[in-house]
């Protein structure tokens, strides 16, 4: 079975898209992050842990 031009050059479009909307979640969903108060781990592990427990996670 054969492709023809224009149904590849539709997947080339869509993964480019796929790609291009990966890199741009990631990049707001990282911003969201480190704009945020507090630390990941603090808030995993909750106001009782110890700085012992916070940097081994």
């Amino acid at each position: 079975m054969q492709m023809n031009s224009n149904t590849l050059w539709l997947i080339v479009q869509r993964l480019g898209a796929a790609i291009v909307t990966l890199l741009i979640v990631s990049i707001v969903v990282f911003a969201i992050t480190a704009v945020l108060p507090g630390d990941a781990a603090q808030q995993a592990l909750g106001q009782f842990a110890t700085p012992e427990q916070v940097a081994a996670l």
